[in-house]
């Protein structure tokens, strides 16, 4: 059992290690919105120490019995370690953050009951934008991903949300932009693209890919410069970074692209349909057209 237990936190190590390259990867078990980098550095510190201590508690036992203080804090991390992983598993579900009986109250002011029920049943041919309208305008209340206990509050209508990205970063940014999207708005949106705001249909594509990648839309700060698009009826990002120049940062159709400047080549061959007009939007948006 000795060897089992060097064994298991030679792999713990392994995984922490992991988890700061690849959190994803670090937390393969776990629900997709806790697969973050403080949430697998977390569980696998708790769960080397936890198996370094079974170690230690195996050793003493071979040898003349383990200290009973020593059982004590070996227990109390295996439970944690197991609590901690069964919170991983079950993730969060930000759906019920949203019930569907918050929309209904827009019927309470009906003073007549059979009447507010012949309204209803007529609502689907008479009345079809609706329903998304009030979808739009109700408050989300989401956890967060990096912070226990720490809740956001979305409000679809006006793009906004109360996490410190939103309000330090993005509250300044158009109405309708999809710079104002933060990972909260760009997770939730993504997931649910009958709410989504007509102004950002374009770029729906975009925005379930930084949702799933668990990050904002880019935005304009120092140091970097970022154009919102269209091409061919694709919705586009460009980022061009000063630290990362010559290269610039392209998003079309949900995809990820590489183009870099002074070469004037696709990174590793790949490049999107609309290939040449997308790299001359490129050199406008460097200042080099």
């Amino acid at each position: 059992m000795v060897s089992v237990f060097i064994l298991l936190t030679l792999i713990s190590v392994t995984m922490f290690v992991v988890s700061l390259i690849a959190p994803r990867v670090g937390l393969f078990f776990a629900a997709p919105t806790r697969k973050t980098r403080p949430w697998g550095l977390a569980f696998w510190s708790l769960a080397t120490f936890a198996f370094f201590l079974l170690f230690g508690v195996e050793t003493d036992r071979a040898k003349d019995g383990a200290h009973p203080a020593l059982l004590v804090i070996t227990a109390l991390f295996v439970i944690g370690c197991i609590v901690m992983a069964v919170k991983l598993r079950q993730g969060r579900v930000p759906e019920k953050a949203a019930p569907t009986a918050k929309p209904a109250v827009a019927q309470a002011p009906s003073p007549v009951p059979q009447a507010a029920t012949e309204v209803a049943s007529q609502a689907p041919t008479s009345q079809p934008p609706e329903p998304q309208t009030q979808a739009r305008q109700t408050l989300v209340t989401i956890t967060s991903h990096t912070e226990a206990g720490t809740e956001y509050t979305l409000d679809i209508a006006a793009l906004s949300c109360t996490c410190p990205d939103w309000l330090d970063t993005r509250a300044n940014q158009a109405s309708g932009s999809p710079a104002r999207l933060c990972k909260h708005l760009a997770e939730y949106l993504g997931r649910r693209p009958v709410e989504m705001p007509p102004t950002l249909r374009l770029y729906q594509a975009i925005i379930k890919q930084r949702g799933d990648a668990g990050r904002g839309l880019p935005i304009a700060r120092a140091g970097n410069v970022v154009e919102y698009g269209e091409v061919k009826g694709k919705g586009y990002v460009m980022e061009i970074e000063a630290r990362s120049y010559p290269w610039a940062n392209l998003i079309i159709g949900g995809v990820r692209y590489g183009y870099n400047l002074d070469e004037k080549r696709w990174a590793r061959g790949e490049k999107p349909k609309e290939a040449t007009a997308l790299a001359e939007k490129a050199k406008t948006l460097a200042g080099e057209a």
